[in-house]
Protein backbone atom coordinates (compact mmCIF):
# COMPACT_ATOMS: atom_id res chain seq x y z
CA UNK A 1 0.00 0.00 0.00
CA UNK A 2 1.03 3.67 -0.34
CA UNK A 3 0.33 6.66 2.36
CA UNK A 4 0.80 10.46 2.24
CA UNK A 5 2.95 11.69 5.21
CA UNK A 6 0.96 15.05 6.26
CA UNK A 7 1.19 14.28 9.56
CA UNK A 8 3.04 12.01 11.79
CA UNK A 9 1.13 8.50 11.01
CA UNK A 10 0.84 5.04 12.32
CA UNK A 11 0.28 1.90 10.30
CA UNK A 12 -0.49 -1.66 11.62
CA UNK A 13 0.00 -4.44 8.99
CA UNK A 14 -2.33 -7.68 10.10
CA UNK A 15 -0.72 -11.21 9.29
CA UNK A 16 -3.23 -14.25 9.19
CA UNK A 17 -2.98 -18.35 8.75
CA UNK A 18 -3.34 -19.58 5.53
CA UNK A 19 -6.32 -22.04 5.21
CA UNK A 20 -6.47 -24.58 2.44
CA UNK A 21 -9.83 -27.19 0.92
CA UNK A 22 -9.54 -30.55 1.16
CA UNK A 23 -11.44 -32.25 -1.59
CA UNK A 24 -12.22 -36.00 -0.21
CA UNK A 25 -13.47 -38.49 -3.12
CA UNK A 26 -15.00 -41.77 -1.98
CA UNK A 27 -17.08 -44.38 -4.30
CA UNK A 28 -18.95 -47.92 -2.79
CA UNK A 29 -17.45 -46.46 0.97
CA UNK A 30 -17.23 -42.76 3.10
CA UNK A 31 -13.92 -41.06 4.43
CA UNK A 32 -14.43 -39.57 7.80
CA UNK A 33 -12.34 -36.18 8.83
CA UNK A 34 -11.13 -35.26 11.72
CA UNK A 35 -11.01 -32.30 12.52
CA UNK A 36 -14.12 -31.87 10.45
CA UNK A 37 -13.94 -28.47 8.61
CA UNK A 38 -14.30 -26.70 5.00
CA UNK A 39 -11.27 -25.04 5.46
CA UNK A 40 -7.98 -25.61 7.14
CA UNK A 41 -5.16 -23.81 8.39
CA UNK A 42 -1.36 -24.42 7.14
CA UNK A 43 -0.43 -26.92 8.82
CA UNK A 44 -2.92 -28.67 10.27
CA UNK A 45 -2.74 -32.65 10.62
CA UNK A 46 -6.73 -33.69 9.28
CA UNK A 47 -7.07 -37.94 10.09
CA UNK A 48 -8.79 -39.88 7.52
CA UNK A 49 -10.51 -42.74 8.44
CA UNK A 50 -11.95 -44.58 5.50
CA UNK A 51 -15.32 -47.26 5.60
CA UNK A 52 -16.35 -49.63 2.75
CA UNK A 53 -19.91 -50.15 1.65
CA UNK A 54 -21.05 -53.21 2.43
CA UNK A 55 -19.28 -55.96 0.29
CA UNK A 56 -16.51 -53.67 -0.15
CA UNK A 57 -13.24 -53.51 1.02
CA UNK A 58 -10.67 -50.13 1.69
CA UNK A 59 -7.72 -50.96 -0.71
CA UNK A 60 -5.36 -47.43 -0.61
CA UNK A 61 -5.57 -44.09 -1.06
CA UNK A 62 -4.54 -41.60 -3.84
CA UNK A 63 -3.90 -37.99 -4.53
CA UNK A 64 -2.49 -35.48 -1.51
CA UNK A 65 -1.96 -38.97 0.21
CA UNK A 66 -1.19 -42.38 -0.70
CA UNK A 67 -0.33 -45.55 0.74
CA UNK A 68 -3.04 -48.19 2.85
CA UNK A 69 -3.24 -46.95 6.08
CA UNK A 70 -6.46 -46.61 7.47
CA UNK A 71 -6.71 -43.93 9.09
CA UNK A 72 -4.41 -42.00 7.53
CA UNK A 73 -2.95 -38.31 8.09
CA UNK A 74 -2.36 -35.34 5.75
CA UNK A 75 -1.08 -32.52 6.39
CA UNK A 76 -2.55 -29.24 5.41
CA UNK A 77 0.11 -27.09 3.78
CA UNK A 78 -1.88 -26.34 0.40
CA UNK A 79 -5.22 -26.81 -0.99
CA UNK A 80 -5.40 -30.69 -1.41
CA UNK A 81 -7.17 -34.16 -2.97
CA UNK A 82 -7.33 -37.38 -1.44
CA UNK A 83 -8.94 -40.33 -3.02
CA UNK A 84 -9.91 -43.06 -0.98
CA UNK A 85 -10.10 -46.18 -3.39
CA UNK A 86 -13.02 -49.37 -2.31
CA UNK A 87 -12.82 -52.33 -4.14
CA UNK A 88 -15.54 -55.43 -4.02
CA UNK A 89 -14.70 -58.40 -1.47
CA UNK A 90 -12.75 -61.18 -3.35
CA UNK A 91 -13.70 -64.86 -1.75
CA UNK A 92 -12.08 -68.19 -2.15
CA UNK A 93 -14.52 -71.08 -3.31
CA UNK A 94 -13.30 -74.67 -2.74
CA UNK A 95 -14.21 -78.01 -3.74
CA UNK A 96 -13.91 -81.43 -2.25
CA UNK A 97 -14.92 -84.49 -4.92
CA UNK A 98 -13.58 -87.91 -4.69
CA UNK A 99 -15.10 -90.09 -7.49
CA UNK A 100 -16.25 -87.04 -9.70
CA UNK A 101 -15.39 -83.37 -10.66
CA UNK A 102 -17.30 -80.36 -9.91
CA UNK A 103 -17.03 -77.59 -13.22
CA UNK A 104 -17.32 -73.80 -11.57
CA UNK A 105 -18.97 -71.36 -14.35
CA UNK A 106 -17.34 -68.44 -13.89
CA UNK A 107 -14.00 -70.06 -13.34
CA UNK A 108 -11.66 -68.37 -11.03
CA UNK A 109 -8.96 -68.69 -8.26
CA UNK A 110 -11.42 -65.80 -6.36
CA UNK A 111 -14.73 -64.66 -6.43
CA UNK A 112 -16.12 -60.69 -6.01
CA UNK A 113 -18.27 -60.36 -2.81
CA UNK A 114 -22.36 -61.64 -4.29
CA UNK A 115 -20.80 -63.66 -7.67
CA UNK A 116 -22.92 -66.13 -8.08
CA UNK A 117 -21.51 -69.08 -9.27
CA UNK A 118 -22.69 -72.56 -11.09
CA UNK A 119 -21.16 -75.84 -9.73
CA UNK A 120 -21.82 -78.97 -12.13
CA UNK A 121 -20.99 -82.02 -10.91
CA UNK A 122 -19.76 -84.93 -13.37
CA UNK A 123 -19.53 -88.36 -11.55
CA UNK A 124 -16.68 -90.81 -13.06
CA UNK A 125 -17.63 -93.68 -14.58
CA UNK A 126 -19.88 -96.43 -12.46
CA UNK A 127 -20.69 -93.49 -9.76
CA UNK A 128 -23.42 -91.39 -9.57
CA UNK A 129 -24.25 -87.77 -7.98
CA UNK A 130 -26.13 -87.60 -4.45
CA UNK A 131 -25.60 -84.47 -3.49
CA UNK A 132 -23.76 -81.49 -2.09
CA UNK A 133 -22.40 -80.62 1.58
CA UNK A 134 -20.94 -77.79 3.01
CA UNK A 135 -21.67 -74.56 1.79
CA UNK A 136 -24.19 -75.41 -0.75
CA UNK A 137 -26.64 -78.64 -0.11
CA UNK A 138 -29.35 -80.54 -2.08
CA UNK A 139 -29.00 -81.73 -4.62
CA UNK A 140 -29.55 -79.81 -7.25
CA UNK A 141 -27.87 -80.37 -10.51
CA UNK A 142 -26.21 -78.01 -11.63
CA UNK A 143 -26.26 -76.13 -8.12
CA UNK A 144 -25.77 -72.20 -7.91
CA UNK A 145 -24.04 -70.79 -4.82
CA UNK A 146 -23.64 -66.75 -4.05
CA UNK A 147 -20.21 -65.67 -2.75
CA UNK A 148 -20.24 -63.62 0.62
CA UNK A 149 -17.89 -65.32 2.40
CA UNK A 150 -15.04 -67.71 1.49
CA UNK A 151 -16.85 -71.15 1.07
CA UNK A 152 -16.06 -74.66 1.26
CA UNK A 153 -18.39 -77.44 -0.85
CA UNK A 154 -18.33 -81.23 -1.18
CA UNK A 155 -19.71 -83.20 -4.17
CA UNK A 156 -20.76 -86.43 -3.15
CA UNK A 157 -20.38 -89.05 -5.27
CA UNK A 158 -21.61 -93.22 -4.53
CA UNK A 159 -20.82 -96.24 -6.65
CA UNK A 160 -23.37 -97.27 -8.95
CA UNK A 161 -24.92 -100.83 -7.68
CA UNK A 162 -26.33 -102.89 -10.01
CA UNK A 163 -28.91 -106.05 -10.04
CA UNK A 164 -28.05 -109.27 -11.57
CA UNK A 165 -30.78 -111.74 -12.28
CA UNK A 166 -31.18 -114.93 -12.68
CA UNK A 167 -33.69 -116.88 -14.64
CA UNK A 168 -33.42 -120.46 -14.08
CA UNK A 169 -35.98 -120.88 -17.63
CA UNK A 170 -38.31 -123.50 -15.89
CA UNK A 171 -35.98 -124.51 -13.05
CA UNK A 172 -35.57 -124.24 -9.51
CA UNK A 173 -36.03 -120.16 -8.18
CA UNK A 174 -32.82 -118.54 -7.82
CA UNK A 175 -31.67 -115.93 -5.47
CA UNK A 176 -31.09 -112.10 -7.76
CA UNK A 177 -27.69 -110.11 -6.31
CA UNK A 178 -26.42 -106.79 -5.99
CA UNK A 179 -23.02 -106.03 -7.13
CA UNK A 180 -21.02 -102.88 -7.08
CA UNK A 181 -19.90 -101.03 -10.53
CA UNK A 182 -16.90 -103.01 -11.17
CA UNK A 183 -17.08 -106.20 -9.16
CA UNK A 184 -18.03 -109.43 -10.12
CA UNK A 185 -21.28 -111.15 -9.16
CA UNK A 186 -21.12 -114.67 -8.14
CA UNK A 187 -21.97 -117.64 -9.60
CA UNK A 188 -24.92 -119.44 -7.74
CA UNK A 189 -24.67 -122.67 -5.42
CA UNK A 190 -25.98 -125.00 -5.82
CA UNK A 191 -26.69 -124.76 -9.69
CA UNK A 192 -30.40 -124.42 -10.35
CA UNK A 193 -32.04 -127.86 -11.23
CA UNK A 194 -34.85 -128.85 -13.30
CA UNK A 195 -36.72 -131.88 -13.73
CA UNK A 196 -35.17 -134.21 -16.52
CA UNK A 197 -32.75 -131.85 -17.28
CA UNK A 198 -29.03 -131.06 -16.51
CA UNK A 199 -28.27 -127.63 -15.87
CA UNK A 200 -25.15 -126.37 -18.34
CA UNK A 201 -24.25 -122.99 -17.94
CA UNK A 202 -25.74 -119.18 -17.48
CA UNK A 203 -25.65 -117.58 -20.34
CA UNK A 204 -25.96 -113.43 -21.46
CA UNK A 205 -27.94 -113.32 -24.65
CA UNK A 206 -27.26 -116.22 -26.72
CA UNK A 207 -23.17 -116.60 -25.50
CA UNK A 208 -21.81 -118.10 -21.97
CA UNK A 209 -21.43 -115.66 -19.02
CA UNK A 210 -18.50 -115.76 -17.11
CA UNK A 211 -18.11 -114.82 -13.55
CA UNK A 212 -14.98 -113.09 -14.10
CA UNK A 213 -16.74 -110.08 -16.18
CA UNK A 214 -16.78 -107.11 -13.53
CA UNK A 215 -20.62 -105.71 -13.89
CA UNK A 216 -21.26 -102.15 -15.23
CA UNK A 217 -25.32 -102.50 -15.65
CA UNK A 218 -28.07 -104.73 -15.00
CA UNK A 219 -28.09 -108.09 -16.72
CA UNK A 220 -30.26 -110.87 -17.19
CA UNK A 221 -28.81 -114.22 -16.73
CA UNK A 222 -30.62 -117.33 -18.49
CA UNK A 223 -29.93 -120.86 -17.62
CA UNK A 224 -29.02 -123.00 -20.24
CA UNK A 225 -30.35 -126.81 -19.77
CA UNK A 226 -29.61 -130.11 -21.68
CA UNK A 227 -31.61 -133.01 -21.40
CA UNK A 228 -30.92 -135.30 -19.07
CA UNK A 229 -28.95 -138.73 -19.71
CA UNK A 230 -29.57 -141.21 -17.55
CA UNK A 231 -30.55 -144.86 -17.40
CA UNK A 232 -33.01 -145.76 -14.88
CA UNK A 233 -33.44 -149.44 -13.17
CA UNK A 234 -36.40 -151.13 -11.02
CA UNK A 235 -36.65 -153.94 -8.86
CA UNK A 236 -39.37 -155.81 -6.87
CA UNK A 237 -39.26 -157.05 -3.53
CA UNK A 238 -42.04 -159.94 -2.45
CA UNK A 239 -43.16 -160.70 0.69
CA UNK A 240 -42.07 -163.18 2.83
CA UNK A 241 -43.14 -166.94 1.91
CA UNK A 242 -47.36 -166.99 3.23
CA UNK A 243 -49.81 -169.46 3.79
CA UNK A 244 -52.58 -169.89 1.38
CA UNK A 245 -55.72 -167.80 2.09
CA UNK A 246 -53.69 -164.61 2.63
CA UNK A 247 -51.95 -162.14 1.04
CA UNK A 248 -48.83 -161.85 -1.27
CA UNK A 249 -47.31 -158.12 -1.10
CA UNK A 250 -44.71 -156.82 -4.06
CA UNK A 251 -42.69 -153.14 -3.50
CA UNK A 252 -41.56 -152.10 -6.07
CA UNK A 253 -38.34 -149.38 -6.43
CA UNK A 254 -36.93 -147.02 -9.42
CA UNK A 255 -33.14 -146.52 -8.87
CA UNK A 256 -31.84 -143.67 -11.03
CA UNK A 257 -35.25 -142.11 -11.99
CA UNK A 258 -36.82 -138.71 -11.47
CA UNK A 259 -40.06 -138.63 -9.13
CA UNK A 260 -42.79 -138.55 -9.13
CA UNK A 261 -43.19 -142.43 -10.74
CA UNK A 262 -46.18 -144.50 -12.23
CA UNK A 263 -46.41 -148.19 -11.60
CA UNK A 264 -48.16 -150.95 -13.73
CA UNK A 265 -47.95 -154.55 -12.30
CA UNK A 266 -47.77 -157.71 -14.18
CA UNK A 267 -48.39 -161.20 -12.93
CA UNK A 268 -47.47 -164.25 -14.65
CA UNK A 269 -50.00 -166.13 -13.72
CA UNK A 270 -53.37 -164.11 -14.64
CA UNK A 271 -51.64 -161.33 -16.64
CA UNK A 272 -51.58 -157.81 -16.83
CA UNK A 273 -53.51 -156.00 -13.88
CA UNK A 274 -54.46 -152.63 -14.34
CA UNK A 275 -51.83 -149.64 -13.13
CA UNK A 276 -51.75 -149.45 -9.75
CA UNK A 277 -50.35 -146.25 -8.91
CA UNK A 278 -48.22 -147.37 -6.23
CA UNK A 279 -45.37 -148.58 -5.75
CA UNK A 280 -47.01 -151.70 -3.67
CA UNK A 281 -49.63 -154.55 -4.18
CA UNK A 282 -51.81 -156.80 -2.39
CA UNK A 283 -52.65 -160.11 -4.25
CA UNK A 284 -55.40 -161.88 -2.13
CA UNK A 285 -54.28 -165.81 -2.52
CA UNK A 286 -56.91 -168.25 -2.22
CA UNK A 287 -57.26 -171.27 0.20
CA UNK A 288 -55.82 -174.23 -0.10
CA UNK A 289 -59.36 -175.76 -0.18
CA UNK A 290 -60.46 -173.21 -2.89
CA UNK A 291 -58.14 -174.39 -5.61
CA UNK A 292 -59.46 -177.83 -4.71
CA UNK A 293 -56.86 -179.51 -2.06
CA UNK A 294 -52.86 -179.46 -3.00
CA UNK A 295 -50.13 -181.18 -1.41
CA UNK A 296 -47.22 -179.32 -2.65
CA UNK A 297 -46.05 -175.38 -2.17
CA UNK A 298 -45.90 -173.11 -5.02
CA UNK A 299 -44.87 -169.40 -6.38
CA UNK A 300 -47.13 -166.03 -6.89
CA UNK A 301 -44.72 -164.22 -10.15
CA UNK A 302 -45.07 -160.26 -10.15
CA UNK A 303 -42.92 -157.71 -12.15
CA UNK A 304 -43.25 -154.33 -12.33
CA UNK A 305 -42.69 -151.42 -15.06
CA UNK A 306 -41.89 -148.12 -13.67
CA UNK A 307 -42.28 -144.82 -15.43
CA UNK A 308 -40.60 -141.51 -14.19
CA UNK A 309 -41.61 -137.87 -14.14
CA UNK A 310 -39.50 -137.60 -17.41
CA UNK A 311 -41.40 -140.62 -19.41
CA UNK A 312 -38.49 -143.09 -18.67
CA UNK A 313 -38.90 -146.51 -18.12
CA UNK A 314 -37.66 -149.60 -16.58
CA UNK A 315 -39.24 -152.94 -15.88
CA UNK A 316 -38.08 -155.44 -12.69
CA UNK A 317 -37.16 -159.06 -13.15
CA UNK A 318 -39.75 -161.23 -11.64
CA UNK A 319 -40.14 -161.64 -8.21
CA UNK A 320 -41.79 -164.65 -6.25
CA UNK A 321 -43.87 -164.95 -2.98
CA UNK A 322 -43.79 -168.80 -1.77
CA UNK A 323 -47.24 -170.15 -0.88
CA UNK A 324 -47.25 -172.74 1.49
CA UNK A 325 -50.34 -175.40 1.23
CA UNK A 326 -52.90 -176.06 4.01
CA UNK A 327 -52.59 -179.00 5.73
CA UNK A 328 -56.10 -181.30 5.78
CA UNK A 329 -58.95 -180.21 8.67
CA UNK A 330 -58.62 -182.78 11.74
CA UNK A 331 -60.84 -185.53 11.85
CA UNK A 332 -62.14 -185.09 15.78
CA UNK A 333 -63.89 -188.23 17.89
CA UNK A 334 -64.20 -188.11 20.96
CA UNK A 335 -65.68 -190.81 24.05
CA UNK A 336 -67.05 -189.85 27.37
CA UNK A 337 -66.38 -191.85 30.77
CA UNK A 338 -66.98 -190.74 34.64
CA UNK A 339 -64.18 -189.05 34.28
CA UNK A 340 -64.17 -187.00 30.89
CA UNK A 341 -64.03 -186.48 27.53
CA UNK A 342 -61.28 -188.50 25.57
CA UNK A 343 -60.74 -186.40 22.12
CA UNK A 344 -59.30 -188.15 19.26
CA UNK A 345 -57.98 -185.95 16.23
CA UNK A 346 -56.50 -187.60 12.99
CA UNK A 347 -55.49 -185.96 9.94
CA UNK A 348 -54.84 -187.49 6.30
CA UNK A 349 -50.89 -187.18 5.76
CA UNK A 350 -50.12 -185.08 3.27
CA UNK A 351 -46.47 -185.14 2.68
CA UNK A 352 -44.05 -187.43 4.96
CA UNK A 353 -41.72 -184.60 5.91
CA UNK A 354 -44.56 -182.84 7.43
CA UNK A 355 -45.43 -182.93 11.03
CA UNK A 356 -48.50 -182.04 12.16
CA UNK A 357 -50.16 -181.70 15.47
CA UNK A 358 -53.93 -181.15 16.63
CA UNK A 359 -55.20 -178.15 19.08
CA UNK A 360 -58.67 -177.70 20.75
CA UNK A 361 -60.70 -176.21 22.96
CA UNK A 362 -63.72 -176.26 24.39
CA UNK A 363 -67.12 -174.11 25.49
CA UNK A 364 -69.14 -175.90 28.51
CA UNK A 365 -73.08 -175.40 28.27
CA UNK A 366 -72.05 -171.82 26.42
CA UNK A 367 -70.52 -170.23 29.23
CA UNK A 368 -67.51 -169.48 27.11
CA UNK A 369 -64.37 -170.92 25.18
CA UNK A 370 -61.63 -171.87 27.17
CA UNK A 371 -58.43 -170.22 26.51
CA UNK A 372 -55.51 -170.94 25.31
CA UNK A 373 -55.68 -173.62 22.87
CA UNK A 374 -54.69 -176.84 24.17
CA UNK A 375 -51.45 -178.79 21.88
CA UNK A 376 -52.54 -182.62 22.67
CA UNK A 377 -49.43 -183.85 20.67
CA UNK A 378 -47.49 -184.06 17.56
CA UNK A 379 -47.94 -187.01 14.60
CA UNK A 380 -50.70 -188.17 12.22
CA UNK A 381 -53.19 -189.17 15.13
CA UNK A 382 -53.25 -187.47 19.16
CA UNK A 383 -55.65 -187.47 21.54
CA UNK A 384 -55.93 -185.42 24.45
CA UNK A 385 -58.27 -185.68 27.47
CA UNK A 386 -60.63 -182.75 28.45
CA UNK A 387 -61.53 -183.49 32.24
CA UNK A 388 -64.61 -181.55 33.87
CA UNK A 389 -65.76 -182.30 37.90
CA UNK A 390 -69.48 -182.47 38.22
CA UNK A 391 -72.92 -183.68 39.11
CA UNK A 392 -75.03 -185.43 37.06
CA UNK A 393 -76.48 -181.83 36.02
CA UNK A 394 -73.04 -181.01 34.72
CA UNK A 395 -72.57 -184.23 32.95
CA UNK A 396 -76.16 -183.49 30.73
CA UNK A 397 -74.57 -179.98 29.54
CA UNK A 398 -73.53 -180.08 25.88
CA UNK A 399 -70.11 -179.38 25.09
CA UNK A 400 -68.79 -178.07 21.67
CA UNK A 401 -65.22 -178.64 20.68
CA UNK A 402 -62.88 -177.10 17.79
CA UNK A 403 -60.23 -178.27 16.48
CA UNK A 404 -57.19 -177.48 14.00
CA UNK A 405 -53.90 -178.56 12.74
CA UNK A 406 -50.75 -176.32 12.47
CA UNK A 407 -47.49 -177.92 9.60
CA UNK A 408 -44.98 -176.83 11.91
CA UNK A 409 -42.20 -176.77 9.06
CA UNK A 410 -44.60 -173.79 7.73
CA UNK A 411 -46.32 -172.57 10.27
CA UNK A 412 -49.75 -172.94 8.06
CA UNK A 413 -53.01 -173.72 9.96
CA UNK A 414 -55.84 -175.56 8.46
CA UNK A 415 -59.39 -174.83 8.59
CA UNK A 416 -61.34 -175.13 12.07
CA UNK A 417 -63.25 -178.49 12.46
CA UNK A 418 -66.30 -178.10 14.55
CA UNK A 419 -68.02 -180.90 16.80
CA UNK A 420 -70.35 -181.38 19.56
CA UNK A 421 -70.67 -183.99 22.37
CA UNK A 422 -73.77 -184.31 24.91
CA UNK A 423 -73.84 -187.07 27.57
Amino acid sequence: GSITMTAAKSVTATFALKQFALTITATNGTVTKSPDAAQYDSGTVVSLTAAPATGYQFTGWSGGLTGTTNPGSITMTAAKSVTATFALKQFVLTITATNGTVTKSPDAAQYDSGTVVSLTPTPATGYQFTGWSGGLTGTANPGSITMTAAKSVTATFTINHYTVTFNSQGGSAVTSQTVNYGLLATAPSPAPTKPCNTFVAWYLGTSPFSFSTPITSDITLLANWTPSVYTPTAAVTPSAPICAGNNATFSATMFNGNAPYSYQWFQTVSGSSSPVGTNSISLSIPTTAEIGGATANYSITCYCTITDNCGKQATSSPANVTVYYQPDPPIVEFAADIDGILLHCSVMQQNASTYFCCYYRYNKNNTGWTTPWSNTGGGNTCDGLQTYMGNAQAQSDRIQFQAYTVNTLTNCQSATTTENWQP
